[in-house]
């Protein structure tokens, strides 16, 4: 479990981070509801409560059995949240400030999945099948 802890905190940290984006959407959606926004608060608050709830899962079934699927499971998770982060971006920015900075986000994304394969590791295959006789 040593080796897992690094992936479970990092998950963990951003599960309250998406949890409490969440909640901030929710509340700013009572302040804005005579702005026009392109995606409505309360369903890009739901989305980031998801995944608030969804990364610790993953890490934390990671940590437990790390194995093939643990493995898969949580670099699915990682690639699948910042298509979901990229999405929202995408069809919710209208702000040109905002819009600057995709590139340095996209960086940022880049090296965050990066570091999810880093840290999930590579299947030792020097290890013995259990088929072999």
């Amino acid at each position: 479990m040593l080796e897992q802890w690094p992936l479970l905190v990092l998950y963990a940290v951003l599960g309250i981070a998406n949890i409490a984006r969440g909640i901030l959407a929710w509340v700013a959606a009572s302040a804005l509801t005579t702005r026009q926004l392109s995606l409505p608060l309360p369903l890009v608050g739901a989305i980031y409560v998801v995944w608030g709830l969804a990364l610790p899962a993953a890490g934390l079934a990671y940590s437990r059995r790390p194995g093939r699927r643990t493995r898969i499971l949580a670099r699915a998770a990682a690639i699948m949240y910042q298509a979901t982060v990229w999405t929202v971006r995408f069809l919710g920015d209208r702000a040109s400030y905002s819009q600057q900075l995709w590139a340095r986000d996209a960086v940022l994304s880049l090296l965050f999945i990066v570091l999810v394969l880093v840290l999930t590791g590579f299947p030792d295959h020097r290890q013995p099948s259990y088929r072999q006789r």
